[in-house]
């Protein structure tokens, strides 16, 4: 009796077992337990925020920008609402204030020593650039608050000719023929130049090569900067006043794309060169050989401009040479002959194979220039 009684119990137990197989082996029986809610709907991430995005450009802040902009510069993006490159600006212009600080102390101190008066007078004339200069990005970006303009991609070779008129109460020279070309092979740039005067007897000759340190030599837009180590040998002839100059010279120069410091100053960049020029005269008077008459020459350089898109610029600078056509402020007084010139220069493309050109500069003379470029092998 209890061997069949335990017999039922296992007979029990393994059909049990077989049910529960079947079960878990069948989709079709299978029992599902509750439903589990479904995710929530998936939510669009937050934008981050802009720190421009409040900028409000237009005419008022572009004229608070000079008046009192020109003496604390950023007033215009303070007004526009664009407070992070207001303070920039104004940060700018005290690192310019501090270099001149640093400079003229060792210069007054030393009654402008020869051992120290170049390095002293570049810090001092970049101060001098950086104390001023930062009100035209102010006036730029409070009025437009930022383009989104491309620097125009380089030409592998431009050839051009033009007219310049000069007024000099010195000399006896009105109007030029000019001429140029521009080749680029690949971190290299091979730049000529020649004025020739139609009514005097007066040349200039200038040969440049310029090698790209740091930067894509075919880059293009507003994000592009650059470093060149500049060289350039010039030879100028005043036929009329019986005496020529050659001119050695080398120069780093940088370009900074303003885009980089605030999104407001997109479309613009900075300029800043700086080198040494070793000049050597010749007179025609007998027995004086050429190179007799040695002079030297700090050559600073430092503008502000914009592009046009892809089709070109205009810049505003100030150049401290004082040995071109130009030549430096003849002021009186204090500082007279320190000095050198301002000047705008502007080019834009009409094409893929012809430019413009504006050069318009002042110093001890006027000079306006006009030319034409042909551009071999733009946009391509």
């Amino acid at each position: 009796m209890i061997q069949r009684h335990l017999a039922v119990r296992a007979g029990a137990g393994a059909l049990a077992l077989a049910l529960a197989l079947a079960i878990g082996a069948s989709p079709v029986l299978a029992v599902d337990g509750p439903p589990e809610p479904a995710p929530p709907p998936a939510q669009a991430p937050e934008p981050e925020p802009d720190p421009d995005g409040d900028i409000e450009p237009g005419v008022f802040p572009a004229l608070a920008a000079v008046v009192p902009g020109a003496l604390v510069h950023g007033v215009g993006h303070f007004v526009a609402g664009d407070s992070d490159t207001g303070w920039a600006l104004l940060g700018a212009q005290g690192v310019g204030l501090g270099l001149i600080a640093v400079a003229g102390v060792p210069l007054a101190a030393t009654g402008a020593s020869r051992k120290i008066i170049g390095p002293a007078s570049a810090i001092a004339i970049t101060g001098v650039g950086l104390l001023f200069g930062p009100m035209l990005p102010d006036v730029y970006g409070a009025l437009t608050g930022g383009r989104d303009a491309r620097a125009p991609a380089p030409v592998p070779l431009t050839a051009r000719l033009g007219y310049a008129w000069i007024y000099d109460p010195q000399f006896a020279y009105t109007h030029f023929a000019t001429a140029g070309y521009d080749l680029r092979l690949g971190d290299f740039v091979l730049d000529g130049s020649a004025w020739i005067a139609a009514d005097d007897d007066n040349q200039r000759l200038r040969q440049t090569l310029d090698w790209r340190l740091w930067g894509e030599a075919a880059a293009q837009g507003s994000h592009d900067g650059w470093i060149d180590l500049d060289t350039a040998l010039t030879w100028h002839r005043f036929g009329t006043d019986g005496f020529s100059r050659l001119s050695v010279e080398a120069a780093g120069e940088v370009r900074y794309p303003l885009g980089r410091l605030s999104r407001s100053l997109r479309g613009s960049f900075a300029d800043w060169r700086v080198g040494y020029a070793l000049e050597l005269y010749d007179y025609d008077v007998p027995g004086l050989a050429f190179g007799e008459d040695v002079a030297e020459q700090l050559l600073i350089r430092f503008g502000w401009g914009f592009w046009f898109d892809a089709r070109g610029s205009v810049a505003l600078y100030y150049d401290h040479r004082k040995d071109d056509h130009a030549g430096g402020f003849s002021a009186t007084g204090l500082g007279g002959g320190i000095p050198g010139y301002v000047g705008l220069a502007a080019d834009y493309a009409l094409d893929d194979t012809w430019a413009l050109d504006l050069d318009v500069r002042r110093g001890s003379a006027w000079i306006v220039g006009l030319g034409v470029r042909y551009r071999y092998g733009a946009g391509r």
